[in-house]
């Protein structure tokens, strides 16, 4: 770790709002990996596309309230953005697109649901992304990031097309 970040880190944590803000930040690294596993265990409880998701399933439930916090941090997020430092957004925001791009498609297993069908449940319209673009502190860093992306933003390109066909 570079001294600069470990000086970050220190003032960062001098407040009591910063604390807070440090807490949420590693609950929802916690929570983009145990989503990470759900989605890339062999044994895992996610539902194929054509069965469509049931919300009276306790897992399920569990998964939606996952992602919901997740997106909900992604929302407020860009307000504290300037009081992480840069190594730590960077984090965020790779650990975000990697949980999106997680989709597997073998001819054993049926299409399952991916991350992106639970964000897009959750909110249609990407305000998270909306916010992530609209500071430059978190858009440079976003768009350097999804051109490691290439598939994922190939599904959304797709995705978007079938919408408007």
């Amino acid at each position: 770790m570079a001294k600069s970040d470990v000086k970050s880190n220190a003032d960062f944590m001098s407040t009591a709002e910063d604390h807070d803000s440090w807490r949420q930040l590693t609950g929802n690294m916690l929570k983009i990996e145990f989503l990470s596993g759900e989605f890339t265990s062999h044994s895992s409880i996610i539902p194929s596309v054509r069965n469509g998701l049931n919300c009276s399933d306790k897992s399920m439930v569990k998964l939606l309230k996952s992602f919901r916090l997740i997106i909900e941090f992604q929302q407020e997020a860009p307000n504290y953005w300037v009081r992480f430092p840069q190594s730590y957004l960077r984090e965020v925001v790779e650990s975000s697109l990697n949980l999106f791009a997680l989709h597997t498609v073998s001819p054993s297993q049926p299409h399952r649901l991916s991350p992106l069908h639970f964000v897009s449940i959750l909110d249609p319209k990407a305000q998270w992304f909306i916010k992530w673009m609209h500071g430059n502190y978190s858009r440079k860093i976003l768009l350097e990031l999804l051109k490691d992306y290439k598939i994922l933003v190939g599904q959304l390109f797709f995705l978007v097309f079938l919408i408007f066909q």
